[in-house]
C-alpha cells in the first residue's frame, strides 16, 4: 500500500461528476485574447503556457493561486466554444496533471486545490473533454484534493483564500462522486470561512468593499452547485448573501461604484450589478454602521462614505491603507472628493510603481501631521504601528446627520489624537467638516508641527482657488458647482492621481489647507456648499 493510500488520499477513482452546473461568474475579454496568444494575466502579472515553469517562483501569492486554481478557464470560455476550449486546455490540463500528481505544499495548498475542484466542475467538458486518460485522472485527482482539502484546509490563508478552499469543498461534496462524504463538514467549512471573510454588518473584514464581489462570486458559484444538484441552499449560506448584498449597496458612491478603502477598486459599475443580479435579498439591518468602520452619509443627490475604523488584520489585508477618518463624496453619479485608491479586486493590476505611495495617508482625504503616515509602511509588509483604535459617535436629526470619529495614530508619537467631525444636511447641498488635533497621553505637545489637510478630487473637476485663499469654485465636467471654504490655514492646489476601474493612474489634482499646530493642536474647519 502506497503512502498516499495509508494517508487516506488515494481512493477509488470517481467515474463521472453527479451533474452539470454553470458558471455565474464571467470571463474577461481583454484576458481571453492574451490567453489565445499563449499568455495568463491577472492582476499586471503575466504566465507564459509554453515552457512554463509551474513553479513560478517570482510569481505573488495570488497570482499562483489564480494559475494553478484554473481561475482562468473563464477567460477561456470567453473566447472559445465547448470544442475549441477543449482541445486548446486539454495538454495544459494534462501536463499539469503528470507535473503535481502528488501533493505539493505550493499547487496542492487548500485554496488552490478548492479553486481547481469548483472551476474544473463548472468547465468540464473544457477539462475532461475527449481524452478518456486525462478525464480519468482529472476526476481521481478532483476526489484526491477533496480530501487533501479536509485535511489541509487550514493551509489558506485567512480571508478571500480560506473562502476559495471552503467553496471548493462543498463543491467537490456536491458534484464529484465519493466526495458525497464531505457535505456536512465542507458546509461547516463553508460558514465558518464566510463568517470570517464577512463582518456582522456584510463589509468584508479586510476593510477592502471591492472584496464583496469576490466573495458574492464564490457564494453563488456554490448556490449553483446546489442547484445542478436540486438541493436547497443551505440557510446559513443565504444569510452570508443577505449580509454581503447589504455591504454592497452601503460601500457604493453615487456613480454606482465603490469607495476606494483600504487598497479596493472602485471596480466596474456592471460587475456590480452582475453580482447583484444574483438570486438573493439584502439583510435588513446590515450595511454601514459603527462596527463596519464605514459611515455612510446620505440625503438628496449626495453621498458620503468615510472609513471610520482601524485597519484590517494583517491576515486579511496584508496591503491596508493609512487613511482613517478619510472620506469621499459624490454628487448624483459624478465623484467629488475622492481618495487616490488601489487595485485590490481587479483582474489587471496597478503599476508596480505606486503600489506602496496609494497607502500612505497623503494619498487620502484626511489630514496628514508633519508629513508623517498614521501608520507605519513599508513596501509589500502590512501597516505597522499608528492607528489601534477608532471611536465613533453618530448623530441623526432633523437638522442633518453629524458623525464625529476619532483616531489615535499620532499618538505615540506626537501625544496628538485626531478627531473629525462630518455633517451633511436633509437636502444635501451643505457639508461641513472640522478636524481638530487634540492632546492624548503624557507626550508633550509640539507648536509648529505642519498640517496638511487634502481633499483629492475626481479628474475633470475644474478648480479655482479664491483671493483670500481660503477657498475654491469647484466645477463638476456636468457643469455643477460646488464651493469650499475653510476657516484655518490657506489653500493651495496641487497634483493628484486617481487610480479608475482598470487599475489605470489618471491625473487629478488635490485642494490643500496647509498650517502648523500651536501648543495645545490644532482646529480647522471647512465646507462644500453646493451652489445654484
Amino acid at each position: 500500500m502506497s503512502i498516499l493510500e495509508r494517508l487516506g488520499l488515494r481512493r477509488k477513482t470517481p467515474v463521472r461528476l453527479t451533474a452539470t452546473v454553470t458558471d455565474p461568474v464571467l470571463g474577461d475579454a481583454d484576458h481571453a485574447r492574451a490567453l489565445l496568444r499563449g499568455e495568463i494575466l491577472n492582476g499586471g502579472e503575466s504566465f507564459a503556457l509554453r515552457g512554463a515553469d509551474w513553479d513560478m517562483k517570482r510569481a505573488s501569492e495570488a497570482f499562483r493561486s489564480h494559475v494553478h486554481g484554473f481561475i482562468w478557464l473563464r477567460d477561456l470560455a470567453a473566447a472559445l466554444p465547448q470544442d475549441k476550449g477543449a482541445d486548446f486546455a486539454r495538454p495544459i490540463v494534462g501536463g499539469w496533471l503528470e507535473r503535481y500528481e502528488e501533493p505539493d505544499e505550493m499547487a496542492w495548498r487548500a485554496d488552490r486545490a478548492g479553486a481547481r475542484i469548483a472551476l474544473w466542475s463548472l468547465y468540464a467538458p473544457y477539462v475532461l473533454g475527449a481524452d478518456a486518460g486525462i478525464r480519468k485522472a482529472a476526476l481521481k485527482h478532483m476526489l484526491e484534493a477533496a480530501a487533501h482539502i479536509d485535511r489541509r484546509f487550514t493551509s489558506a490563508p485567512a480571508g478571500l483564500p480560506r473562502l476559495a478552499a471552503a467553496a471548493g469543498f462543498v463543491v467537490a461534496a456536491l458534484m464529484v462522486e465519493g466526495a458525497e462524504r464531505f457535505l456536512k463538514k465542507a458546509e461547516k467549512r463553508f460558514t465558518e470561512a464566510a463568517d470570517e471573510a464577512v463582518m456582522p454588518h456584510g463589509l468584508p473584514a479586510s476593510r477592502a468593499p471591492a472584496d464583496l464581489i469576490a466573495i458574492m462570486e464564490w457564494l453563488h458559484v456554490v448556490r449553483s452547485a446546489y442547484a445542478a444538484r436540486r438541493r436547497d441552499w443551505p440557510e446559513a449560506q443565504q444569510a452570508v448573501d443577505g449580509r454581503v448584498r447589504a455591504g454592497l449597496r452601503a460601500a457604493r458612491m453615487g456613480d454606482g461604484r465603490f469607495t476606494a478603502l483600504h487598497g479596493g477598486n472602485v471596480a466596474s459599475f456592471a460587475r456590480i450589478e452582475h453580482v447583484l443580479s444574483f438570486p438573493g435579498l439584502a439583510s435588513r439591518g446590515a450595511g454601514a454602521g459603527a462596527e463596519s468602520g464605514l459611515q455612510r452619509l446620505e440625503a438628496g443627490r449626495t453621498v458620503l462614505l468615510m472609513d471610520a475604523g482601524p485597519p484590517p488584520a494583517p491576515a486579511q489585508n496584508e496591503a491596508a491603507h493609512a487613511g482613517a477618518l478619510s472620506f469621499e463624496m459624490s454628487d448624483e453619479h459624478e465623484r467629488v472628493v475622492v481618495n487616490v485608491g488601489g487595485g485590490r479586486g481587479i483582474r489587471r493590476g496597478i503599476d508596480a510603481r505606486v503600489a506602496t505611495a496609494v497607502r500612505v495617508t497623503a494619498a487620502h482625504s484626511t489630514l496628514t501631521l508633519a508629513d508623517t503616515n498614521q501608520s507605519l509602511i513599508a513596501a509589500g509588509k502590512p501597516l505597522g504601528a499608528g492607528v489601534d483604535s477608532v471611536e465613533v459617535e453618530r448623530d441623526e436629526t432633523d437638522q442633518g446627520t453629524l458623525v464625529t470619529a476619532v483616531h489615535d495614530g499620532y499618538q505615540r508619537r506626537f501625544g496628538l489624537m485626531h478627531r473629525r467631525r462630518l455633517f451633511l444636511s436633509p437636502d444635501g447641498r451643505d457639508v461641513r467638516g472640522e478636524d481638530r488635533l487634540m492632546p492624548g497621553g503624557k507626550k508633550r505637545v509640539k507648536a509648529g508641527l505642519e498640517v496638511a489637510l487634502r481633499f483629492h478630487l475626481a479628474p475633470g473637476t475644474d478648480i479655482t482657488p479664491t483671493a483670500d485663499m481660503r477657498g475654491a469654485l469647484l466645477r463638476l465636467p456636468s457643469g455643477a458647482l460646488w464651493q469650499l471654504k475653510t476657516d484655518a490655514g490657506t489653500v493651495s492646489v496641487d497634483e493628484s492621481l486617481w487610480i479608475g476601474e482598470e487599475g489605470r493612474a489618471l491625473r487629478t489634482r488635490q485642494i490643500v489647507i496647509a498650517d502648523e499646530t500651536v501648543p495645545d493642536g490644532w482646529r480647522g474647519r471647512w465646507s462644500f456648499k453646493k451652489m445654484g
